[in-house]
């Protein structure tokens, strides 16, 4: 009787663990850029302060999900801003696009103006295009 137990046990451990890969040579997901619709930033700046940046972001689809931001400097005035987002492969998607909110802390550390260029999508030919905002520092 016991062997049967053990046997039984054997069967179903294997069947249970039958369909499970742990190394995956294809992940489920990829980032995606996401378009910043719409952005709220302050008049001006003041050095040394932080500011909080909220935007307004779309989602393409129901299978993207909101990550975080990329933020890249070109110089010491200049940041490129861009919002990321998770796309998962193998869903069922729906294709309308949905819109959320974020923000994120930015820090003032020079005192020449600040170019904050937001990522707002591509043109017909494939150029990204900026919501561009030059914020003064007093």
């Amino acid at each position: 009787m016991m062997k049967k137990i053990v046997i039984v046990c054997l069967i179903f451990g294997m069947l249970l663990f039958n369909g499970c890969s742990i190394d995956s040579a294809e992940p489920n997901f990829f980032f995606v850029p996401l378009e910043i619709t719409s952005v709220e930033v302050p008049e001006y700046f003041e050095h040394g302060a932080a500011y909080t940046i909220n935007v307004t972001y779309a989602r393409p689809n129901s299978c993207v999900t909101y990550e975080g931001f990329d933020i890249n400097s070109d110089g010491d005035s200049i940041r490129y801003i861009t919002c990321i987002g998770a796309e998962f492969n193998g869903e069922i998607c729906t294709q309308a696009v949905y819109y959320g909110q974020a923000s994120f802390e930015f820090l003032v550390l020079n005192q020449e103006p600040y170019t904050l260029k937001f990522w707002g999508g591509e043109d017909a030919q494939g150029n990204p295009i900026y919501l561009d905002f030059i914020i003064p520092v007093n």
